[in-house]
């Protein structure tokens, strides 16, 4: 199974048990751009981690729809087995 993630952080909105929000709204945006295998994560998820524990590189900037600007996205390394 082949699988791209998006992590972003913020508060979601819930409503009748489902998330919705602009760290919703922008995890799944992150997904768009992903390949297959990537996890791709934001800034603030990048500035939160623990750069020892993870090799988290720099993959660019993405203009996403629905936001304003670019935002710096981040590709966490991880080896599936």
């Amino acid at each position: 199974m082949h699988l791209r993630i998006g992590l972003s952080a913020g508060e979601p909105v819930t409503e009748d048990g489902d998330l919705f929000g602009s760290a919703v709204q922008l995890a799944a945006r992150l997904c768009s751009y992903a390949q297959s295998d990537d996890i791709l994560v934001t800034d603030m998820i990048y500035s939160a981690s623990p750069h020892e524990l993870y090799d988290i590189n720099d993959a660019g900037n993405i203009s996403p729809k629905g936001f304003e600007g670019e935002i710096p996205v981040y590709r966490l390394q991880w080896a599936s087995s």
